[in-house]
C-alpha cells in the first residue's frame, strides 16, 4: 500500500516525464470513507499536476464496483478513465466463477453507468476459463461493441492446481501441464 504522499510524488513524476496519465488500482472496498479518501486524492494529484495550465496528469480509476453517485463523484474530482473487467460476457460462466454475492447484472449495469457518466470506459475478459467456449470468446467481442467499451483487455486464464477453477480447468485439459 502506497501512502498519499508517495502517490502525488509519482503522479508529479510521470507528469513532468509526459505521461499523459497514471493509474490508481486497488481491490474492491466500497466504503463512504474509502470514496471520499479517493476524491481527496484525486482533487489534490490535479492540483499538484496542475502547473502547466494543462489540466495536469489524467487519472485512471481500477477499483471495482460502485455506486452510480461514487462513480460521478470520482468523476467530477477529476478521473476520467475507470477500468472494470466484465471477465466474460457469458452470465452463466460469471457465475461459475464468483461466489453467490457477485451478479454479472451489477457488473454490467456499472458498465453502462461509467459510460454514462462520461467515463473513458475499458473492460475485459479472461480467455481459456473453464468451460469457455468459441462462440462465448464471439460474444465477448460484440459485447464490447454493444457496452461501448473505449478501451480492451484481454488476458490469458492461467490457472492455479489446488483451487476450484484450477482443477476444473485440468479436468478439462487432461495431459496438458
Amino acid at each position: 500500500t502506497m501512502k498519499d504522499e508517495e502517490i502525488i510524488e509519482c503522479a508529479k513524476w510521470a507528469h513532468k516525464h509526459r505521461y499523459g496519465s497514471i493509474c490508481l488500482q486497488s481491490g474492491e472496498l466500497p466504503t463512504v470513507k474509502r470514496v471520499g479518501h479517493l476524491v481527496d486524492l484525486i482533487k489534490r494529484i490535479k492540483k499538484e499536476t496542475n502547473v502547466d495550465g494543462t489540466g495536469g496528469v489524467g487519472i485512471t480509476l481500477c477499483i471495482g464496483e460502485l455506486t452510480k453517485a461514487e462513480y460521478k463523484e470520482l468523476f467530477d474530482a477529476g478521473a476520467h478513465r475507470y477500468l472494470l473487467r466484465i471477465e466474460t460476457s457469458n452470465p452463466q460462466l460469471y457465475r461459475r466463477m464468483h461466489p453467490e454475492d457477485h451478479d454479472w447484472e451489477r457488473r454490467v449495469q456499472c458498465l453502462r453507468d461509467l459510460k454514462e457518466i462520461g467515463y473513458q470506459m475499458g473492460t475485459g475478459v479472461m480467455i481459456g476459463l473453464p468451460h469457455q467456449t468459441y462462440e462465448d470468446m464471439a460474444n465477448d467481442i460484440l459485447f464490447f461493441e454493444k457496452i461501448g467499451a473505449d478501451m480492451i483487455g484481454m488476458g490469458p486464464y492461467i490457472h492455479q492446481s489446488g483451487t476450484p477453477m484450477g482443477d476444473e480447468w485440468l479436468r478439462e485439459h487432461e495431459g496438458i501441464d
